[in-house]
């Protein structure tokens, strides 16, 4: 929903988005989505906010996401099943007091006498709780404290009270070795896939189990900075992921779960290049699937959102899936004009020969070596067989013998040769592919191959088709997974 008193409070100062966001020290995609309605900011983020307007939480349209103490006499505080009813009229000049019914006294007690929950607790908590968490401490450890009804005034109460506070005081730490090895780690899965080193169902367990355990410790209570950088890591594992289940394991559904989840913490990692790069994965699986106008709108989308990233490997990626995109629609609205697709793609190839030696890619290994493979799918999705082949070969050369890369350049030479009734070719092709499927069990690229040779039919008594259906044979296991 439309956050139409932050978007009034920004207009009422006369500030842009980018002016906005500037005051407050985030990217104008991540303030634009607070308007929106559909980004969050968190509760620290929200103090900030408030100080750069001079405004209070209600006057943003922010109140839902903190909570104020009000001028009333009562506050009421909820730990759990605990209930606690703060009386501040107290006629004791140093004193708070706090009434307690005997159940509440128990339910209390056993919370801060029992060391095992107590970490339990303070390990899962979120951060709306810990400030409930905070508030309790804080009125708690006030001076003079004074209970009625119940035997929490005993010394060897307030010493569990005292561990409660210096607990709360204390968020769980995890240091930037460890933040740094769980980012190396996915980054060292996103290589193996890019090899093919080890089968495709084998990463893909391992980099679920890894998300499990970054996105287990995202669950605690963490520093803003330990937070922000862990969240970037549990949305690059998400999206390793997603790409593993669509591209390899045409999984689609499962795949889009994934995505989904690495946009939402992309966003709570306020990392635009990660939140674009994901973007940018959707709409490939959008394509893969054969919604092109879908596709295009993701990827336009993505390449806004990096309109301030000068993360060149990510705008030439885009730039070249587009064209991809544009081929695809101008078949399907069955029209002779290309020029968006080659100008994307020459969009792309202008990109690329500006890309950094060091920059973040979030596993989109692109560059220059990459864009007669995309010239060669586009021409394949148009039907210009000639030209497909003649760029596919180039982009065939430089790759390693059983990289992904070179299992997907591989199929589309094999399409290619179809297309231009080169058969015998056709199946050497798809014979070649499937020696690095059988290595990599890449499950979608075995069920292209099947339907590359369901294109073959008509010449099915030749000797390569025949060659090929022998190859196909042994797959059947594979098939079933």
């Amino acid at each position: 929903m439309v956050n139409h008193k932050l978007r009034a409070a920004r207009k009422a100062k006369g500030w842009t988005i980018e002016t906005a966001a500037e005051k407050v020290g985030v990217s104008v995609v991540t303030f634009s989505r607070w308007e929106k309605g559909t980004q969050t900011p968190y509760l620290s983020t929200v103090r900030g906010i408030c100080k750069a307007f001079h405004k209070s939480p209600q006057d943003l349209g922010l109140e839902h996401l903190v909570e104020e103490p009000g001028e009333e006499e009562t506050k009421h505080v909820a730990l759990s099943s605990v209930s606690l009813q703060i009386d501040q009229s107290s006629p004791a000049q140093n004193s708070t007091l706090i009434r307690l019914t005997s159940e509440q006294t128990a339910a209390l007690l056993s919370l801060l006498g029992d060391t095992t929950i107590m970490k339990t607790i303070l390990k899962q908590f979120d951060p709306a709780k810990r400030e409930t968490l905070r508030t309790l401490q804080e009125l708690l450890a006030a001076a003079g404290l004074a209970l009625v009804g119940s035997q929490l005034a005993e010394p060897e109460q307030w010493e569990h009270l005292d561990r409660l506070a210096r607990a709360l005081k204390k968020p769980s730490y995890i240091d930037t070795k460890t933040v740094n090895g769980l980012r190396n780690t996915t980054a060292n899965y996103w290589q193996v896939r890019l090899s093919g080193s080890v089968a495709s169902p084998d990463l893909l367990n391992a980099t679920k189990e890894h998300h499990r355990i970054v996105t287990r410790l995202l669950k605690n209570s963490l520093l803003p900075t330990t937070r922000t950088s862990l969240s970037a890591v549990a949305s690059e594992t998400a999206l390793l992921a997603g790409m593993l289940l669509s591209t390899d394991m045409h999984k689609h559904e499962e795949a889009e779960s994934y995505y989904t989840e690495a946009l939402e913490v992309a966003q709570q990692a306020n990392n635009d290049a990660l939140y674009a790069a994901v973007l940018g994965r959707m709409g490939a699986l959008a394509s893969a699937i054969g919604k092109p106008k879908k596709a295009c709108s993701l990827l336009q989308e993505a390449q806004h959102a990096l309109t301030r990233s000068d993360t060149f490997t990510l705008h030439a990626w885009l730039a070249a899936e587009e064209a991809e995109v544009q081929a695809s629609l101008a078949v399907q609205q069955h029209t002779q004009n290309t020029s968006l697709c080659f100008n994307a793609l020459e969009k792309a190839e202008t990109l690329a020969g500006q890309i950094g030696p060091e920059e973040n890619t979030f596993g989109m290994y692109f560059d220059l070596s990459r864009i007669p493979a995309y010239r060669g799918s586009c021409n394949l999705r148009l039907h210009r067989p000639d030209e497909a082949l003649e760029a596919l070969e180039d982009a065939l050369a430089p790759l390693e013998p059983s990289s992904a890369l070179k299992r997907a350049v591989l199929l589309d030479l094999a399409e290619a040769s179809i297309q231009a009734t080169a058969v015998e070719q056709a199946c050497d092709y798809v014979t070649q592919a499937l020696e690095i499927i059988v290595q990599t069990q890449a499950t979608s690229s075995l069920q292209r191959a099947y339907g590359l040779r369901q294109q073959l039919s008509p010449w099915s008594t030749s000797p390569g088709v025949k060659d090929l259906d022998e190859q196909l044979r042994c797959f059947a296991p594979m098939d079933l997974m």
